[in-house]
């Protein structure tokens, strides 16, 4: 006796196709591939190895080998903002039987420059980098406004609008930036703090 051999077709002959898995050729979003139950390799148990590999890590892979799909996990895994939809997301994989102290501890700050239209024109190739990483930083507050002190979201929106008049030689450019921030009682992270990352999110999207 052997077993049958899928065949496309119509009917009861073919019903039994409709319950293959699909395969995420192509995939990049972790959540997607979860919730609609599709084939995984999974490469959860390498999370223990690159937590005691050092503090920056850089990922050369051909194209298609996974690496934009492992960054999306990556990303899930540590964001504090998903720590109640641990065990959905990873309960059936390695690292959610064997999860690390570092899960769902952190706030992710995440960009895709894919997303940045490539081109010659140095002055619209800039514009699109300050467009994605503002939309960028506006998911970042809205999902973790929360941790920070009152004033934090309308702090980094003044911020953002005044990049946007910013000219695009370096030189031309502020010297820097302040924000005042209000202080308050029912919030974990101080106005000191707060500023400080107002800081460094200026920096990084001035390189």
């Amino acid at each position: 006796m052997t077993a049958a051999t899928p065949r496309l077709g119509h009917g009861r002959k073919a019903g039994y196709i409709k319950s293959m898995r699909a395969i995420p050729y192509g995939k990049m979003n972790f959540a997607q591939i979860v919730e609609q139950d599709m084939y995984y390799v999974d490469k959860t148990r390498y999370l223990e190895t690159l937590e005691s590999a050092g503090s920056y890590l850089m990922f050369i892979r051909p194209r298609r080998f996974g690496k934009s799909l492992f960054a999306n996990m990556m990303r899930m895994y540590y964001d504090v903002a998903l720590k109640d939809e641990f065990q959905r997301y990873f309960g059936k994989l390695y690292i959610g039987r064997h999860p690390t102290p570092n899960h769902s501890q952190y706030l992710i700050l995440a960009f895709d420059f894919s997303q940045v239209s490539l081109c010659e024109d140095t002055a619209r190739l800039e514009a699109s980098f300050r467009q994605h990483c503002d939309q960028r930083f506006g998911v970042f507050v809205k999902a973790y406004q929360q941790y920070f002190a009152s004033g934090f979201a309308e702090a980094v929106s003044k911020i953002a609008e005044r990049m946007r008049s910013w000219p695009t030689s370096p030189s031309a450019r502020p010297s820097g930036i302040s924000a005042s921030m209000s202080s308050s009682t029912n919030t974990t992270t101080s106005p000191t703090r707060c500023c400080r990352r107002l800081r460094m999110a200026r920096t990084a999207t001035s390189i």
